[in-house]
């Protein structure tokens, strides 16, 4: 749920922010606006959280929707849905419950195939990650990690998943080469 978060966050990067000018902090709330939008739109977070907001209440759509109960508490506080003091009293009761680290409820990561059997399909198999990360603008390890990311053929077909691929480890986007605008 973190990763999904995160990913959609670091998505939102590199959609919104193909070359960075402004302050960090700006950018980096408009990635999260981003992610948040993404994964949790308005019209139906609007239907989804209804008062009174509780942990369980947010604790029934964490699998539905496949973030964290933090997550939904903030969007929650950014669409109106509750004031900034039941924020603050929500966050309490987390860390009342030892939830802020560790929340109940954990969500098998996704693995998607999409990505993976488009580079298949264009990079062969096994995939030339070097190739594929020279024509993506990527350096090849950060290509490699992408693709360690989606299932493979194999995994699709046997229901298998890595697990050292699905334990929450993110791409480094950071590791990303600079492009020429």
């Amino acid at each position: 749920m973190l990763r999904n978060l995160a990913l959609a966050h670091e998505t939102g990067h590199l959609v919104l922010h193909r070359s960075l000018q402004g302050e960090l902090k700006g950018i980096d709330q408009e990635a999260n606006r981003f992610a948040a939008a993404l994964l949790l739109p308005k019209a139906a977070m609007l239907q989804e959280i209804v008062p009174p907001v509780t942990l369980t209440s947010l604790a029934e759509l964490k699998p539905r929707w496949g973030v964290s109960i933090q997550a939904l508490i903030y969007r929650a506080r950014d669409l109106g849905i509750i004031t900034d003091r039941q924020f603050r009293y929500l966050f309490e009761q987390l860390s009342r419950r030892g939830w802020r680290k560790q929340e109940p409820l954990a969500i098998p990561v996704e693995r998607p195939r999409a990505v993976r059997k488009m580079a298949e399909i264009l990079y062969g198999v096994p995939i030339d990650h070097r190739q594929f990360a020279a024509r993506a603008g990527f350096r090849p390890q950060f290509a490699k990690d992408i693709l360690e990311l989606h299932a493979s053929r194999e995994e699709m077909l046997t229901g298998r998943k890595d697990q050292e691929a699905s334990s929450g480890t993110l791409v480094n986007f950071t590791n990303r080469q600079e492009r020429s605008s």
